[in-house]
Parts: C-alpha cells; sequence; structure tokens
C-alpha cells in the first residue's frame, strides 16, 4: 500500500496494467517480496525490501518521464515523445 498524492511530478495512472513497463516492475517487484518475507528471510526481510526494491521501483515508475508519462484521466499513453496510445 502507497497512500502518497498523484501530482504532476509523482504520476499514476489508474490503467497501469496496460504499460508493459509497469507490469513487469510490479512484477519484479512482488517476486523480491516473495524472496524477502519467507521466514527465512528473519525480522530484517521487509525493511530490506522497502529500502533496497520498494522505494526505487516507485519513484522510477513515478517519475515524470516514466512509463506514465502522457498518461491523464485515466487514460494509458505512451510517453508524448512515442505519440501512440498503448494497446
Amino acid at each position: 500500500m502507497c497512500g502518497r498524492e498523484v501530482t504532476s511530478c509523482a504520476l499514476w495512472c489508474t490503467s497501469w496494467r496496460k504499460h508493459k513497463e509497469a507490469v513487469a516492475q510490479l512484477y519484479w517487484l512482488w517476486m523480491e517480496w516473495r524472496e524477502l518475507a519467507g521466514p527465512e528471510s528473519g525480522a530484517s526481510g521487509h525493511s530490506a525490501r522497502h529500502r533496497d526494491h520498494l522505494t526505487h521501483v516507485m519513484a522510477s515508475l513515478r517519475d515524470p518521464s516514466g512509463p506514465f508519462a502522457g498518461c491523464k484521466d485515466g487514460s494509458a499513453q505512451q510517453p508524448d515523445h512515442l505519440g501512440k496510445p498503448v494497446p
């Protein structure tokens, strides 16, 4: 759960599933969670996940030049420089 506000400097697309880059990064993040949340990871697994993975992935996804650049009002778009909607 990430409850940060969506702004022009911290984007989020409600149609994030249409963005292959976003899906890939979130999948990798989920795979890391599975590895770091197991009983063998100890008490530090969740903090390591946040420190090493979650913060970086969310910053990458929400970056103004990231995969959601050009998305407006829940309409998934490729970044403006690519000029065409995501199928």
